[in-house]
């Protein structure tokens, strides 16, 4: 009898702390969306709308950002620099921010997605620029271009602390658990009702440091307590990275010109480069791909 009353007691425990979380998850979500509500338009891809923004005058501009992030990551503070030379693309990867997530998270698919998106856009050889993970899925892009793949090649390539070449150690506890789909159903919700907001302040200050965080405060733009409606893994990035630099590197004699002002050397390096770095990279990508 005391067995039965112990189970029971835990079942009703943990559906009520199931309906606290949901219903805290949801509130939370709410009020993130509210607050920053879809900024661009959207597009349809194989039956999935990608959030994207475009903007400005002249050749074209592709940014991709990295793993946990969305397109705010580059309109924050970079992209209202470039518009006055390129029409400048940025947008939501598959299962991040408000674009749908894709039921194949590889780099391929992702970079198929993504390509189809942009030929719907009218986007024609554009420099692409690839952040973190972003960097591998530009990589792949240039790899599935000369393969063939469908939708415009990139001019020129320019990455940031690109995950790029295979790095040592696991990835971090948060991707380990929510590459599974038990770790996604359980963690992400869980996160997204009851992670505090000191702790987001702390995560994105370590993004940034050494140098101070920016102001306004950024850490909005993550959409932290969106968090459950990632579903972009970033499990199927690592086993795809060697593959992805051998082929890369095999056919990178004729290929248009590419640059990484903060390369990845086994792994990530700075992911904040200098503002006024990157514009000046992407200009001299442009011009050696001889963009009008």
């Amino acid at each position: 009898m005391t067995l039965t009353r112990l189970a029971v007691s835990l079942v009703v425990v943990t559906s009520a702390f199931a309906g606290v979380t949901e219903w805290r998850a949801s509130m939370r979500e709410a009020a993130v969306e509210a607050a920053f509500p879809p900024t661009g338009q959207f597009v349809t891809v194989d039956g999935l709308r990608l959030h994207y923004e475009m903007s400005g005058t002249g050749p074209d501009l592709v940014l991709i950002h990295g793993a946990s992030g969305n397109l705010r990551d580059f309109t924050f503070a970079l992209r209202d620099r470039l518009i006055d030379r390129y029409r400048v693309t940025v947008i939501d990867r598959p299962g991040l921010g408000y674009s749908d997530p894709a039921p194949d998270a590889s780099l391929l698919a992702q970079v198929r997605i993504i390509r189809g998106a942009m030929a719907e856009l009218g986007v024609t050889d554009p420099v692409v620029v690839g952040q973190s993970y972003g960097g591998a899925v530009a990589l792949a892009w240039a790899v599935d271009s000369k393969d063939g793949g469908p939708g415009p090649a990139p001019k020129a390539l320019v990455l940031l602390g690109a995950a790029s070449m295979p790095w040592p150690g696991a990835l971090g506890i948060w991707y380990r658990v929510t590459a599974t789909r038990i770790g996604r159903a359980l963690a992400a919700p869980v996160a997204a009702a009851w992670l505090p907001d000191s702790t987001l302040r702390t995560l994105t200050a370590v993004v940034f440091a050494p140098a101070a965080l920016p102001r306004p405060d950024p850490a909005g733009r993550a959409d932290p307590w969106r968090c459950r409606y990632h579903r972009a893994p970033c499990r199927p990035l690592r086993p795809a990275v060697p593959d992805l630099a051998q082929r890369h590197a095999d056919g990178a004699e004729g290929r248009g010109p590419y640059a990484a002002p903060y390369p990845s050397r086994g792994g990530h390096r700075r992911h904040r480069p200098a503002r006024i770095a990157l514009t000046r990279a992407i200009a001299i990508l442009a011009a050696n791909a001889r963009l009008p």
